[in-house]
């Protein structure tokens, strides 16, 4: 099965997501045009995680918006994807001090990488393969 559904943490709480196509479609032109980045891929992202902080937000945020994570009272819908892109950030930054920051960046980390990596289920595992006999590759 390639599609599945992960757990996005935010502060304690649990969401699903589902790191699919679809997802990574809408990932990339959200922060196409948040960032002005054309250029942008998830591939890139999952590559550059430690050294685009910025962009690692941009993502983050926007997988937490898409996963539904409750908005602070008083952000008007218009402005829930900034609200999460903010957030992302504020995360990011404090990341050091908070462990269950780090939680939640670990939850982010393993989305993006089912998006790009997803697993397979190949079904049972393969026999374990026998040496040959004489004069067969393998002895």
């Amino acid at each position: 099965m390639i599609g599945r559904t992960v757990k996005l943490t935010w502060k304690g709480e649990s969401k699903d997501y589902s790191p699919n196509i679809g997802a990574i479609i809408h990932i990339e032109n959200v922060v196409k045009a948040a960032s002005g980045r054309h250029d942008f891929n998830i591939g890139y992202m999952l590559q550059n995680l430690d050294r685009d902080p910025a962009m690692f937000a941009l993502v983050w945020g926007t997988m937490l918006h898409s996963a539904g994570h409750e908005l602070a009272d008083g952000i008007p819908a218009k402005d829930a994807q900034a609200f999460w892109h903010q957030k992302a950030w504020d995360a990011l930054i404090s990341s050091g001090s908070d462990k269950a920051v780090e939680t939640d960046l670990i939850s982010a980390r393993d989305a993006i990488s089912a998006m790009v990596m997803p697993k397979v289920d190949m079904g049972k595992p393969a026999a374990p393969q026998k040496k040959g006999g004489k004069g067969q590759a393998g002895k």
